[in-house]
C-alpha cells in the first residue's frame, strides 16, 4: 500500500513541476497521495495557512474600524442646514459599512466561495487550467450583479429611513456610499483575486498588499483630518482610492508572478462554457455567506427602533467583535482549501482529518476574543465620548461572550462547508437557524415583551448555538468516501 502511495506521490510531483515553476515551491504546499496525517499535524498546517489567511481579513476590517474611529473626530456636519452630532455620523457611517458588507461583500464573498471550493478542488486534481477558468466566470458573474447592487445603494438611505430607521444617520450614510461605488467594485474584483489565488497556496504578496494599503489609508485619513478637517464626503473618497490601489497592485502581481500556473490566467473561450454550471454552486454559496450577514443588519435594524445611542453602541461592539472574528475566517479559508486540495486529489480520511483540526484551532480564538471583550469599555472609549453610548455597549458585551463559542465553530466549519461543496445544506441550515428561528424570536423578545436590545441579543446567542450544533451534526455524519468519488466523477466531465 505504501509502495503505492509513494509512487503516485512521485508521478504527483512530476505534473506538477512539468506545469509551474520550481520558485511556485516556495510560496505553495499541494497535497498529493500520502499517508494519513495526524491531528497535531493537521493542526499545524492549517495554523500554518490561517495565520497569512488571517491577516489578509483582518486588515480589510481594520479599515472599516478606522473609518468608525474616524467618523466619532467629525465634530459636526452639515447637509442642508442640518447638524449633526457624534453619535448620528459614528451611526450613519456604521450603517453605511454594515449596508455595503451586506449588499455588497457579503454577495462577492458568496462568488468567490464558489472560487474556493472548485478552484482547490482542480488544483487539488492538478487541473490547473480550471483555476482561471474559475476566476473568469466570477468576474463575469460579479461585474453583471453589481450594476443592480448599484441601484440598491444609490437609494440606500430612502430605503433606510421607510423602514423606520432615524433619518439623520440614514442620510450619513447614503452619503458614506454613495461615493465610493467604483471602489467597491474594485474590491469585489480583489476579492474574488484573493481568493483565486489562495486556493493554490499563493498568501505572503496578499498579505503585503493588504498591509501597505491599510497602512497607507491611515495615513491619508490622519492627514486630512488633523490638517484640513474631516468630512464624510472625505472619508469614502479615501475609501475608494485604497481599494483601486489594492486591486492594480495584485493585478500586477499576478500578471509578472511565477508561483501560480498560467493556464487559463487569460481570458478563453472555455472560461465561459461552464458558466452554468459556476452558477449553480454560486447561488447557494452566496445566500450561505449573504445570511450570516442580513442576520446581522436585521438586528442592526432592530437595535435602531430602540434609539440611535443603541444602535451606535451595537455597532461599535459588534465590529469590534467582527475584528477578532476575522481569526476564525483565516481558520476557515485555509480549511477550505486544504479539505478542497484533499477531495480533489481522491484523499477522504486526510480532507476529514483537517475538518477535525478546524474544529481544534477554533478553540483558540475563542479564548482570545472572550478575554479581548472584557476590556470593551476602554475599546468603546475610544470611538465615543457619550457616556450612555459607553454604558450601553458595555451592557451588550456579555451577549457577544456568549455568542462567540458558537459564532466561532459555526465560522469555522463553514471553510469545512465550502472545500466539500455543501453550500446548498449551508444554507438550509442558516435559513433555518436565522431566519425561522433567531429573528422572530429577537422581534418577540425585543418588542413584544419590551425586552429591547436585551432580548435581541440574547435571541442572537441562541440562534448561533443552534447553527453550530446543525453545522457540526452535518460535517461529522457525511460519509466522505462517498462525496469523494462524487467530486472525482464531477472533474472528470468537468470543462
Amino acid at each position: 500500500m505504501f509502495d503505492e502511495i509513494s509512487e503516485g506521490a512521485e508521478r504527483n510531483a512530476n505534473c506538477r513541476r512539468s506545469v509551474v515553476e520550481k520558485s511556485l515551491l516556495d510560496d505553495q504546499e499541494v497535497l498529493g497521495n500520502q499517508s494519513f496525517i495526524g491531528l497535531l499535524q493537521a493542526m499545524t498546517e492549517l495554523a500554518k495557512r490561517a495565520i497569512p489567511a488571517f491577516f489578509g481579513t483582518v486588515f480589510k476590517h481594520l479599515i472599516d474600524i478606522s473609518n468608525i474611529f474616524f467618523a466619532g473626530k467629525i465634530a459636526s456636519f452639515s447637509v442642508d442646514q442640518e447638524i449633526y452630532n457624534a453619535s448620528d455620523i459614528i451611526a450613519g457611517v456604521g450603517l453605511g459599512i454594515l449596508c455595503y458588507n451586506v449588499f455588497i461583500f457579503s454577495v462577492s464573498w458568496g462568488l468567490s466561495i464558489t472560487i474556493d471550493t472548485l478552484t482547490s478542488q482542480a488544483f487539488g486534481s492538478q487541473k490547473y487550467h480550471l483555476c482561471g477558468y474559475y476566476l473568469n466566470r466570477y468576474r463575469v458573474v460579479s461585474t453583471v450583479l453589481f450594476l443592480f447592487q448599484c441601484i440598491l445603494l444609490l437609494n440606500i438611505g430612502d430605503i433606510l429611513i421607510l423602514i423606520g430607521q432615524a433619518e439623520i444617520p440614514c442620510r450619513v450614510c447614503q452619503i458614506f456610499i454613495k461615493y465610493q461605488l467604483i471602489g467597491l467594485f474594485c474590491s469585489v474584483q480583489f476579492e474574488g483575486l484573493r481568493r483565486y489565488l489562495i486556493a493554490q497556496g499563493v498568501y505572503n504578496m496578499i498579505v503585503y498588499i493588504q498591509c501597505m494599503c491599510f497602512f497607507l489609508h491611515i495615513g491619508m485619513i490622519s492627514t486630512i483630518c488633523y490638517s484640513f478637517g474631516l468630512e464624510v464626503e472625505s472619508l469614502s473618497y479615501i475609501n475608494l482610492l485604497t481599494n483601486i490601489i489594492s486591486l492594480v497592485l495584485l493585478t500586477l502581481f499576478c500578471m509578472k508572478t511565477s508561483q501560480i500556473p498560467r493556464e487559463g490566467w487569460h481570458y478563453e473561450l472555455g472560461s465561459f462554457e461552464g458558466l452554468a454550471q459556476f452558477i449553480s454552486l454560486a447561488i447557494p454559496s452566496t445566500m450561505m455567506r449573504c445570511m450570516e450577514y442580513w442576520v446581522s443588519e436585521i438586528i442592526m435594524i432592530f437595535t435602531g427602533w430602540c434609539g440611535a445611542k443603541d444602535q451606535a453602541a451595537a455597532i461599535i461592539i459588534f465590529n469590534v467583535f467582527l475584528a477578532m472574528y476575522r481569526l476564525i475566517s483565516g481558520i476557515s479559508m485555509a480549511t477550505s482549501n486544504l479539505v478542497g486540495n484533499c477531495l480533489g486529489n481522491n484523499d477522504a480520511k486526510n480532507a476529514k482529518q483537517y475538518a477535525l483540526a478546524s474544529l481544534c484551532v477554533a478553540f483558540v480564538p475563542i479564548i482570545l476574543c472572550i478575554n479581548f471583550l472584557f476590556f470593551c469599555r476602554y475599546q468603546i472609549m475610544s470611538f465615543s465620548d457619550d457616556q450612555e453610548v459607553i454604558e450601553k455597549g458595555v451592557s451588550l458585551m456579555i451577549f457577544f461572550i456568549l455568542i462567540c463559542p458558537f459564532d466561532f465553530i459555526q465560522g469555522s466549519l463553514s471553510g469545512v462547508f465550502t472545500g466539500m461543496g455543501y453550500q446548498k445544506y449551508g444554507s438550509m441550515i442558516n435559513i433555518l437557524s436565522y431566519f425561522l428561528f433567531l429573528i422572530p424570536l429577537a422581534y418577540v423578545l425585543g418588542f413584544v415583551y419590551g425586552y429591547g436590545t436585551t432580548g435581541i441579543f440574547l435571541a442572537w446567542v441562541l440562534g448561533f448555538l443552534v447553527c453550530s450544533i446543525l453545522v457540526t451534526a452535518t460535517v461529522f455524519l457525511t460519509d466522505w468516501d462517498h462525496l469523494t468519488k462524487k467530486i472525482q466523477e464531477r472533474l472528470t466531465t468537468t470543462i
